[in-house]
């Protein structure tokens, strides 16, 4: 009894809901409301009129047994940009599952730019992990998650434990983007060429063409992106259009590396498809 008493206070259930609104000449956070750590303390306005808002989770990291939950709304004609201070950390665990669950509704001609810094997976973890985008006509997304599986840089490898992931886009309740992974640490694909091929970090960048300022995505000029691209056996760097969805990928060594990469693609698609240059969050700085 007492062993199960110490592991619910061990965990951690802890849920977020946000609303973001236009109001006059900015969009505002209009709806906040947690319950357990994980919270956004302040909006930040470094563009005058996007909100930027920085996703805090107090205790540092998540452990096997943690539920975390987002849910956010952005409503028509709003404009949020959503990060995170530092890494997220999934750690070793104690065969109890880590769960961490998004939810994010962009209603017509909203824009969000979901840009979180990179996520760890300490080796033993067990982790699973659903974002799910729910876009009307007109809004715009712009998102990645960058996935660093072990600490190489440590020394510490991905040899042991699980992490399931799957993020699914909806554009009017139609699917225009599911992709799944497994990452089993004791498995093959760890090495595989048709798995991660020996790259800690693996990385996705998505971006949706069919916004109100460009509603031709045929306009988007692709040529400095492809620029970028790069396959050797130090990293590999790729970008592709699919209907009006640009996918891009890296895998490599260094989260780092991937969020340059990733911040140098966005500095090209969001001055066209959204009119307005990028503007990295001067936390990714610190």
């Amino acid at each position: 009894m007492n062993s199960v008493i110490e592991k619910i206070k061990e965990s951690w259930h802890a849920r977020l809901e946000l609303g973001y609104k236009k109001s006059q000449h900015k969009t505002i956070l209009s709806h906040r409301l947690h319950k357990g750590p994980l919270v956004v303390q302040k909006s930040f306005y470094p563009e005058k009129d996007v909100c930027h808002s920085y996703l805090i989770h107090p205790p540092g990291g998540i452990v096997g047994g943690d539920i975390l939950e987002l849910e956010a709304k952005l409503n028509t004609e709003s404009h949020a940009l959503i990060t995170t201070p530092a890494a997220n950390k999934f750690y070793r665990s104690n065969h109890d599952l880590a769960k961490l669950t998004n939810v994010i509704k962009i209603k017509e001609n909203a824009i969000l730019e979901w840009l979180p810094q990179e996520t760890i997976f300490y080796n033993d973890c067990a982790a699973k992990i659903q974002t799910e985008f729910d876009l009307d006509d007109g809004a715009h997304l712009t998102c990645w998650e960058i996935n660093c599986y072990g600490r190489p840089a440590g020394n510490e490898f991905f040899k042991k434990g699980i992490v399931t992931q799957k993020i699914i886009l909806r554009r009017d309740g139609i699917p225009i983007y599911i992709d799944r992974n497994v990452i089993d640490g004791e498995s093959n694909m760890m090495n595989a060429k048709w798995g991660l091929n020996n790259f800690p970090v693996i990385a996705t960048m998505l971006v949706t063409l069919n916004t109100k300022s460009n509603s031709n995505s045929e306009e988007l000029k692709m040529g400095s992106i492809k620029e970028l691209q790069e396959h050797t056996e130090r990293r590999i760097m790729s970008c592709t259009q699919h209907n009006d969805l640009l996918i891009i990928r890296y895998f490599g060594f260094h989260a780092r590396e991937a969020l340059a990469f990733f911040t140098q693609c966005w500095s090209i698609t969001r001055p066209q498809l959204i009119k307005k240059q990028s503007c990295p969050p001067r936390i990714w700085e610190t």
